[in-house]
Order: structure tokens, then C-alpha cells, then sequence
């Protein structure tokens, strides 16, 4: 399940979507996001979806722009999605989720230029 959602986000999102059309991709809500002002993206809001959450699990003193490695790892938080936006369309987004296999976090990045990286968090 995790790597199917990891997959699907990775086909669903693109840079330039608009707010709306982020919205309809997905049943889940999703949290306004705050940086603290610590990411120097050129977003200008943020928004974090987190799917396949266990019922009443909250982060406790992590900032929303920081990735929950413990959520992730003791299964509280299955996948997690950063968006950044930039007059309200898809600037940058990141997923952060455990791989099955090894079960260690990964994180997935789509840059604003385009690019995209995934790389061992631990």
C-alpha cells in the first residue's frame, strides 16, 4: 500500500496544478503547513497531507516542515506529503514514507526547476 501511494502521488502531481486541482486528487484533507520561515524555496505557502495516519496520532514538537521519522517508522503515519505553492500552484512537494523492504524513510523530492531527487533519510 505504501509504495502503490507513494507511486500514484508521484504520477498525480505537477508543478503548475492548481489548489483545486491538488484538492480533487485526493480524498484526504490535508493541514496548512507552517516553515517557520526555514525553507528558502521561493514557496509562499504550505500544505501537508499525511495518508494512511493512525486514528488520534499527532506530531509532538516537530515543526510541520521537518519529516516525523518516528511517525514513519512505528507505522503512526504511512506517507507523508509536503507541498510547497507559489501563488497558489504547485511549486515543490516532498514525500517522506518507509520502504517495506528495508524499512528505512526515504524522501522523495520534486524541486521547483523540475528536477527531482530520492535519497536515505536515516
Amino acid at each position: 500500500m505504501i509504495l502503490n501511494k507513494v507511486n500514484e502521488l508521484k504520477e498525480k502531481l505537477r508543478l503548475g496544478l492548481t489548489q483545486e486541482e491538488v484538492k480533487s486528487l485526493f480524498m484526504d484533507d490535508y493541514e496548512i503547513a507552517n516553515d517557520n520561515g526555514d525553507l528558502e524555496n521561493g514557496s509562499d505557502s504550505y500544505w501537508k497531507y499525511s495518508f494512511f495516519k493512525e486514528p488520534g496520532y499527532n506530531r509532538v514538537d516537530i515543526p510541520d516542515h521537518v519529516i516525523d521519522q518516528e511517525g514513519l517508522k512505528n507505522n503512526k503515519v504511512g506517507v507523508s506529503l509536503f507541498i510547497g505553492w507559489k501563488e497558489n500552484k504547485l511549486h515543490m512537494y516532498s514525500i517522506a514514507y518507509v520502504d517495506p523492504k528495508d524499512k528505512q524513510v526515504y524522501l522523495y523530492v520534486m524541486n521547483p526547476d523540475g528536477t527531482n531527487s530520492e535519497s536515505l533519510i536515516d
